[in-house]
């Protein structure tokens, strides 16, 4: 792929694009899949913005959910990570930094329900969604679950690669970053939750 893997290309290739770039971050994250990862979207998010800030150099650990109140806590972690980003996002790729900004861009969605207005981002859109098409493949109820084998060899043999050299090592030190959170959530997660 080029080097601006499609942020301004149409909706299903910008998708792809940011699939891949989640794929990446979860398994570097889960460390090849043998860490569990949860199944609920904040903690992905707040992992993934807060492995990316421990990249960036600060800020890290300031906000994760299940620490913070959830009112808008998608918001709180995009300031914190938009702030760093201007500060000292030009260490990052372009692909990187716009890729994961496009992750963790907090919106608020309008619809009618009694838990709306929400916020949405393109992560919750990409990694476990209502429908059957999210990384995560709901079966059943769990807290809780681990990368299929043959979704860590993919990334690792097609996916990876298709990104740029610089962005590779990136999205491996983004993805170590993440694994102390990673580990802090699933402890969490054992003792709070019965699913």
């Amino acid at each position: 792929m080029g080097s601006v893997r499609g942020w301004v290309k149409k909706d299903s290739e910008q998708r792809q694009a940011l699939t891949d770039l989640l794929s990446v971050l979860l398994v570097e994250g889960s460390d090849g899949g043998k860490l569990k990862l949860p199944t609920l979207n904040e903690y992905i998010l707040s992992e993934t913005v807060n492995g990316t800030l421990a990249y960036l150099g600060g800020g890290a650990g300031e906000v994760q959910y299940g620490r913070f109140p959830p009112e808008h806590f998608e918001m709180h972690l995009w300031d914190r990570l938009s702030d760093a980003i201007c500060r000292r996002g030009h260490i990052l790729s372009q692909e990187v930094r716009e890729g994961i900004k496009s992750l963790a861009h907090s919106r608020r969605e309008a619809a009618d329900g009694p838990d709306r207005p929400s916020i949405t981002t393109h992560l919750y859109n990409i990694y476990a969604t209502p429908w059957e098409w999210g990384l995560y493949q709901k079966s059943g109820i769990s807290s809780t679950w681990k990368l299929p084998d043959e979704f860590v060899a993919n990334v690792r043999s097609r996916v990876l690669p298709s990104f740029e050299k610089e962005s590779q090592e990136q999205l491996k030190l983004i993805g170590g970053h993440m694994r102390p959170y990673v580990r802090h959530d699933v402890c969490r997660i054992r003792k709070t939750y019965q699913w």
